[in-house]
């Protein structure tokens, strides 16, 4: 046994070595995957950057053009953050609008998921997957309740540019397969009255 007392002091240097190659070589697959997770994490998404947002929404019964403006860009809670302000905010200021954040995902489409900081407000966004040229305006729909608090959804779209009213529309009517631009569930109280009103038997 003293032989293998004096080769271990003889030669720590060596057990050290060998322990780690030991511990790195089983633990290789998990650097790995660690390693690309955080590449993955930290590409840049070809989304970043910053978006004009136009839909048609509901307020007091009537359709109205909506607007916005996302930003896009790497977060920390989120591998792709996304933070929206509707156009009042912008144009007026904090204290104005409305103001969402949350995240950008993908499932064969582009999935903006975002929640109003104020209020218990949330919108779904789901896009058609653009080419990597970012042709625009990429369309999409968006599922969330209008002004009126009724539950609705709609044609969406995204330019880089800010488009004209009359650009908006056109596009909006262009890509909706229905030929509306907006739809929403009817008020309850628009239903009790049609109740109400129906003729009895």
């Amino acid at each position: 046994m003293a032989w293998l007392e004096s080769f271990v002091l003889d030669e720590p240097n060596w057990l050290i070595v060998t322990a780690l190659g030991a511990v790195l070589g089983a633990t290789a697959q998990w650097w790995w995957l660690a390693a690309r997770h955080l590449l993955v994490r930290w590409k840049p998404h070809r989304m970043q950057g910053e978006w004009h947002e136009c839909h048609y929404t509901f307020r007091y019964g009537r359709e109205e053009l909506g607007r916005g403006r996302l930003t896009i860009k790497k977060g920390l809670l989120h591998r792709v953050a996304v933070t929206i302000y509707d156009e009042e905010r912008h144009v007026k200021g904090k204290g104005h609008g409305l103001d969402y954040s949350g995240e950008l995902t993908g499932e064969d489409h582009i999935l903006i998921s975002v929640r109003e900081r104020n209020h218990p407000h949330t919108v779904v966004m789901r896009f058609n997957d653009p080419l990597p040229s970012n042709p625009e305006p990429i369309v999409g729909l968006w599922l969330s309740e209008d002004h009126d608090r009724c539950p609705a959804a709609g044609v969406t779209l995204l330019t880089r540019d800010r488009l004209s009213d009359e650009q908006a529309c056109a596009l909006l009517r262009r890509h909706s397969a229905i030929g509306r631009r907006a739809l929403r569930i009817k008020p309850h109280a628009d239903l009790k009255e049609g109740r109400r009103a129906r003729p009895t038997e």
